[in-house]
């Protein structure tokens, strides 16, 4: 092929390009585009990982599970009492999460029995599923490591 044919292909293309804008648009705006969309979605992603760093939990019952709130203190996890309607608390974004700790769980935890914890949480709250994921991530391991004590005790 000669250089004469490629300059009337490339000009045929230049022309049916500045016809159709859109395309022509379309084909540039993405490669630019695209980078940038993707680091704002990451630094969104960063950031909401960052505050559940350190959580706070209101927990209602505190003095009802003492080994659990050491054990979560331990973890630098901030535990501050908790007054009022947890339900509200949440609907109204006021907290991320409660902890509802019952009367019976000290009882019911030296009988080795199931000792339930209760999160009120609000699952269609974006900004609050980091700090909730996290406190249920160590709900469960403060299970693992009740459950093998237990066991190493029988």
């Amino acid at each position: 092929m000669d250089t004469r044919a490629i300059g009337v292909v490339f000009g045929k293309e230049v022309k049916d390009g500045r016809r159709d804008k859109r395309a022509v648009m379309s084909a540039f705006l993405f490669p630019v585009l695209a980078p940038i969309l993707v680091y704002g979605m990451l630094s969104f992603m960063i950031s909401l990982k960052n505050k559940a760093e350190q959580i706070v939990v209101p927990v209602i019952g505190i003095e009802n599970a003492p080994a659990f709130i050491r054990w979560l203190k331990e973890r630098d996890v901030k535990v501050e009492p908790f007054e009022g309607d947890p339900k509200e608390a949440v609907k109204n974004k006021k907290k991320e999460l409660v902890v509802v700790i019952p009367d019976n769980y000290e009882e019911r935890f030296s009988e080795t029995k199931t000792a339930v914890i209760k999160i009120v949480n609000d699952g269609s709250r974006a900004d609050a599923q980091a700090a909730v994921g996290r406190f249920s991530s160590l709900i469960g391991k403060y299970n693992s490591e009740i459950a093998a004590l237990r066991l190493i005790v029988r």
